[in-house]
């Protein structure tokens, strides 16, 4: 596997107080411009927070042919979540997976935390 150690600062010059996330968004496409010129053919799958799940980042990652996952909590991106469950079920993949609920407690608790995505997701 490889991994990459790079690291692209935020810069919050000339921004307003509540653009912290468009910034963040900034240094991720500067990185993906950095790695993409240092690995041009290298097969890269991106693990992406759902903080970045926006159409120009898509696009960016699309650009350089990378291929990228987005997470989220269910209720958080609305507007993604509506298009997902739009999707006819044979677009969808679902499975469950149990969890331990309760991290760092010494009686274990579990539960099943479902996961569902889609391929191939337009924006």
């Amino acid at each position: 596997m490889l991994q990459i150690k790079s690291i692209e600062l935020v810069s919050n010059e000339g921004k307003g107080e509540f653009e912290k996330q468009d910034c963040e968004q900034e240094g991720l496409k500067r990185l993906g411009a950095q790695v993409y010129k240092t690995y041009p053919n290298r097969p890269i799958c991106i693990h992406l927070d759902g903080l970045y799940a926006t159409a120009p980042i898509m696009a960016m990652s699309e650009t350089y042919g990378r291929k990228y996952i987005t997470t989220r909590k269910d209720g958080n991106l609305k507007k993604l979540n509506e298009q997902i469950v739009d999707k006819q079920e044979s677009e969808k993949v679902s499975f469950t997976y149990p969890h331990k609920l309760n991290p760092g407690q010494r009686k274990p608790v579990y539960g099943n935390v479902q996961y569902l995505w889609v391929d191939e997701f337009y924006h």
